[in-house]
């Protein structure tokens, strides 16, 4: 029976306890895969970054070639057929100040488009479930920075309430990636990016709601749990197959 291995951590690195798994496994579906996956073996097998001697070993080449990237598996909302009015620009609720460094430097952007005119939406206390879909689905945008790790459940909230998220440029590897100008609006880290980039997606109010509604359907077909249940089956079968 062949195995599948999941790791749905928000760490990007691997335990030398969990080594054996690759071993054992046909497929092993991983969130937060550095796009150097090299870097999963930092502080385990290797104290600092792996080096050549690592990289050249052909047992950890086949281990690595198992590997697969995993979404978060996004559950389903149940929304209004007709989403309600837009009555903001952006929308954002979440931890700031003991969460990430790139929160912390783009909330200042955002209050600094409020004092421009923008409407900026924040709630600075925890929203009942009910009332954050409401107000997420009332904002053209919603800001999904990186928190503990780079994906968020915030963006497939987003498309099912119609809004399009604004991402940080992803630094790990994606199943059924969403992309920029077709699904959400993505920014660097550099000063000034994150206001540019909403400015410039605020100006094209119709190509926002094309984005939106690409983005809910590629979220639907893509992200739900059910069809990352058969994403990992498929795959770990079909790994099988070819090493048998």
């Amino acid at each position: 029976m062949p195995i599948a291995v999941l790791d749905m951590n928000d760490a990007f690195i691997v335990g030398s306890h969990n080594f054996f798994l690759l071993d054992k496994a046909a497929a092993v579906f991983k969130r937060e895969l550095p796009v150097d996956r090299w870097h999963i073996l930092c502080h385990s097998a290797h104290p600092a970054l792996p080096t050549r001697r690592i990289r050249r070993n052909r047992r950890w080449n086949e281990r690595l070639a198992k590997i697969r990237p995993i979404s978060l598996p996004a559950a389903r909302i149940d929304t209004d057929s007709e989403p309600p009015e837009k009555t903001s620009d952006v929308f954002f609720v979440g931890e700031v100040a003991e969460n990430s460094w790139v929160r912390r430097v783009g909330l200042s952007e955002l209050e600094a488009l409020r004092s421009k005119g923008l409407k900026i939406d924040i709630p600075h206390e925890r929203l009942p479930h009910g009332e954050f879909l409401r107000r997420l689905s009332s904002a053209w945008l919603a800001w999904s920075p990186s928190g503990y790790s780079w994906e968020c459940y915030r963006t497939a909230e987003a498309a099912q309430c119609l809004t399009v998220p604004v991402l940080n440029y992803p630094t790990v590897e994606r199943h059924a990636p969403v992309r920029e100008h077709e699904h959400v609006l993505l920014y660097d880290v550099t000063p000034g990016s994150l206001s540019s980039v909403i400015e410039r997606g605020l100006s094209d109010k119709p190509r926002l709601r094309q984005m939106a509604l690409d983005l809910r359907n590629h979220v639907l077909k893509y992200h739900l749990q059910e069809a990352m249940v058969d994403y990992v089956i498929d795959d770990t079968l079909h790994a099988a197959d070819r090493r048998s």
